[in-house]
């Protein structure tokens, strides 16, 4: 089984909703909604992205420091959060060394995070954030289930999961909030993960062997994102 070694993603996130106090210090509180489209990259350049599905989300809280400090245009921010999100994909790639289809994988992570940044107002409604975030994976397991060419699953299963996960990366949002309370934006984020993982291959031919091989090793990978932001301020 070819270990993975790159993976690449775009997916669109929707903010379910936004709740930000903007008396003396600003605090905003975030949560997360994301469906999207991914694609997973392997050291041989073999794409999986056929009909992959994600759905998840996350809670983020922004404590945006005293316009005292800088100015009332620019407000140091920082804040923290927690992640969970899953991939459930269906495949056609083909694995030459083994001679089938890489038919099905699926993701499980849980993260947390830190940020630190910046929040940029212009003319009262127009924002911009940026903020520099640092995180740990704290569980994450990625399965293939290998099918061979008569249709059945009993060939295979491969396991990545991951003992450590360090990211570092930028989230840049920009969002307009209207005389009503409503709040819509856009963002982008692209973060660069350091992992070390332990990974299983479990082989059951037809029920007549049966083997389990474990290896360890260290994968970089980038991660991108796009997402569109609603909210309601008050």
């Amino acid at each position: 089984m070819k270990k993975i070694g790159i993976i690449s993603a775009i997916l669109m996130n929707f903010y379910s909703f936004s709740v930000m106090a903007e008396e003396n210090n600003l605090i905003g509180i975030d949560t997360l909604t994301s469906l999207g489209y991914n694609s997973y990259k392997f050291d041989d350049n073999k794409l999986l992205n056929d009909s992959s599905f994600e759905y998840g989300g996350s809670a983020k809280m922004s404590v945006i420091l005293s316009t005292d400090i800088f100015s009332k245009n620019i407000l140091p921010a920082v804040g923290f959060g927690l992640n969970a999100t899953f991939v459930n994909a269906n495949g056609s790639s083909k694995d030459s060394d083994v001679g089938v289809d890489l038919s099905k994988y699926e993701i499980d992570s849980k993260y947390y995070f830190f940020n630190i940044g910046a929040k940029f107002k212009y003319f009262d409604k127009l924002n911009f954030f940026s903020f520099l975030t640092i995180g740990n994976a704290y569980r994450e397991l990625f399965k293939l289930y290998l099918k061979t060419s008569n249709g059945n699953y009993s060939l295979g299963t491969f396991e990545l999961n991951v003992k450590k996960d360090y990211y570092v990366g930028f989230d840049f949002i920009g969002n307009y909030q209207f005389d009503t309370g409503i709040t819509l934006g856009l963002g982008a984020s692209i973060y660069r993960h350091f992992i070390t993982t332990t990974s299983y291959d479990y082989y059951n031919i037809y029920g007549l062997y049966n083997n389990t091989i474990q290896s360890t090793s260290n994968l970089n990978l980038y991660d991108t994102g796009m997402y569109l932001i609603f909210g309601y301020n008050f």
